[in-house]
């Protein structure tokens, strides 16, 4: 009997985490500024550390991901999302710096 080997793709799991990670991060993101904004005593920032983990994650996973399926567009969508979230973050933290920077009498 013969035994047909399954495709590649379907057995990597590597795009499917990328593609995850990725969302997961940019919902994190969005829910880390709304309770950064509605709640003050949590702030914005104190969020940022798994953000920018998932983010770093689906980067990866991405990466990996386009290194073992060629074409493998979960794995381009989740690094994409993941350089956006880390983009997003930047800009986040230099608008905090630079929205406090007038309090701290500089």
């Amino acid at each position: 009997m013969e035994h047909s080997q399954p495709d590649k793709v379907a057995t990597d799991k590597f795009p499917m985490i990328a593609l995850a990670a990725g969302i997961i991060s940019l919902m994190f993101l969005i829910a880390a500024v709304m309770l950064g904004i509605m709640v003050e005593d949590i702030g914005i920032v104190s969020f940022f550390s798994p953000v920018l983990l998932a983010a770093v994650t689906a980067i990866i996973c991405g990466a990996v991901a386009r290194k073992r399926v060629p074409g493998s567009r979960m794995g381009l969508s989740g690094m994409i999302l993941g350089i956006i979230v880390l983009g997003l973050i930047f800009i986040a933290r230099v608008a905090v710096f630079l929205f406090f920077l007038p309090w701290l009498g500089a």
